[in-house]
């Protein structure tokens, strides 16, 4: 995890992970994001005016907190933790440290994978060689490139950022890079389509494309990925929130068991295709599923690959 210390100021990463896990608390909390009503929700003996005092003094460390000119002590962080559980992670997911704009040798990549939980991790570390720690990408259908995007939620989009970055340092070349950012492409708006990062998509996908395209010889998608305008990146973040509602109109998904192989299989596939077909497959009460390579049909086919024969899809949905 990223250590907490330091200025803010002083690193956008850092600035945006602070203001981000603020929102987060504060939302949580139900509170506005003002230090007044900060401490008054975390420490309300501090806002007790003693019976001789003439004013309420106030230390200003929730102030400076929102101002984003320092981050929470361990005592704040541990003070917040005890009233919101699990908000810690919001202010140390991998990601932070990923994003870093410090370069990593190949070995303190590695110790970044480590840190990961197994499934990431273990995938992470089928990439790299034990000579020099190197990152190589053989081939396109790496297995273990599809088991980083079956896990698909933030943790995974840190471990392909990671695995960017680290491909550069090692020399692995622009054929590697390329296959490992079209993993990121594919999992990215997942995330940023996600409750936390939603409000604040722009800034991380600003941030994300900062780290990205340090060497831009190497971000040589078309279309690239870390050009998208402010209403494209809207656009996509909206879609991927739309799918999973979509598909459990037109009753062929069970919802909770299936979600996650679908959304794997949505992002393996030919992502605008199977969105249009979806939209058109709403609008009546009987759709004939097309003939499309990566489109519906394919996910359907692979869908069914898993399902009892009493709960296959059929050629009309």
């Amino acid at each position: 995890m990223a250590k907490v210390k330091g200025d803010p100021r002083n690193n956008f990463v850092d600035a945006l992970r602070l203001w981000l896990y603020l929102d987060f608390v504060c939302e949580e909390a139900g509170i506005k994001k003002t230090g007044y009503q900060l401490e008054q929700y975390f420490q309300p003996d501090n806002m007790k005016k003693s019976d001789d005092a003439e004013f309420l003094k106030r230390s200003g460390k929730w102030e400076r907190l929102v101002a984003l000119k320092t981050f929470p002590s361990e005592a704040t962080i541990r003070l917040i933790e005890q009233r919101l559980p699990g908000s810690r992670y919001y202010l140390e997911m991998p990601l932070w440290e990923a994003l870093q704009p410090k370069p990593k040798s190949n070995k303190e990549w590695v110790l970044f994978y480590r840190k990961l939980r197994p499934a990431l991790c273990n995938a992470a570390l089928s990439l790299i060689t034990e000579n020099d720690h190197a990152v190589r990408v053989k081939h396109v259908r790496s297995k273990a490139l599809d088991d980083i995007l079956f896990e698909g939620d933030v943790d995974a989009l840190a471990c392909t950022i990671a695995l960017l970055r680290h491909a550069r340092v090692s020399n692995a070349g622009a054929y590697s890079c390329r296959i490992i950012e079209l993993k990121i492409k594919a999992l990215l708006f997942g995330v940023l389509s996600n409750r936390f990062f939603y409000k604040q998509s722009i800034a991380v996908y600003k941030a994300l494309a900062a780290v990205a395209t340090t060497d831009d010889s190497l971000n040589w998608l078309f279309p690239p990925i870390w050009r998208y305008s402010d209403d494209e990146l809207m656009l996509r973040c909206e879609i991927e929130q739309k799918i999973i509602p979509m598909a459990d109109d037109v009753l062929f998904l069970n919802l909770g068991r299936e979600e996650k192989y679908f959304l794997y299989l949505i992002r393996k596939s030919d992502f605008y295709s199977t969105y249009q077909e979806l939209t058109e497959a709403k609008q009546v009460t009987k759709w004939q599923v097309k003939d499309s390579r990566r489109g519906l049909q394919w996910v359907i086919r692979k869908l069914n690959q898993k399902r009892p024969p009493s709960k296959q899809i059929g050629p009309q949905i």
